[in-house]
């Protein structure tokens, strides 16, 4: 319970447990076409600045994050839906008034999932 993970998409560290249910982080559920960006806003990955003079000068950028995700989500990497008899025994520790896609007896990890489920 006390362990604490960093979180691939925004880099803030969480706790699996406590974190469930909460959309604190961002994500896109859709699919990335190079000439269209992402299926579900549109928005486009920056292309990397290959400025002839910043490049003379010896900067190089090799890093370019891809853009805030568009639909909440938990941290973590898993954003499966949680069945609640799976998390039952920890269910004294969980502050269940900050779930956010709760409908019993499913838990949806991502606002997306939470809205497109029957």
């Amino acid at each position: 319970m006390d362990e604490l993970l960093v979180c691939p998409r925004c880099d803030n560290y969480y706790q699996p447990l406590t974190s469930i249910g909460r959309w604190q982080c961002r994500y896109h559920p859709g699919n990335y076409d190079i000439e269209k960006g992402f299926s579900c806003c549109g928005r486009k990955v920056r292309e990397v600045n290959y400025n002839r003079t910043y490049v003379l000068l010896g900067a190089a950028e090799t890093f370019v994050p891809d853009p805030k995700g568009c639909t909440p989500c938990d941290c973590g990497s898993n954003l499966s839906t949680i069945h609640i008899d799976t998390i039952a025994q920890h269910i004294d520790k969980i502050d269940i008034s900050k779930w956010k896609g709760f409908a019993y007896p499913d838990l949806y990890r991502s606002k997306y999932k939470y809205e497109t489920r029957h």
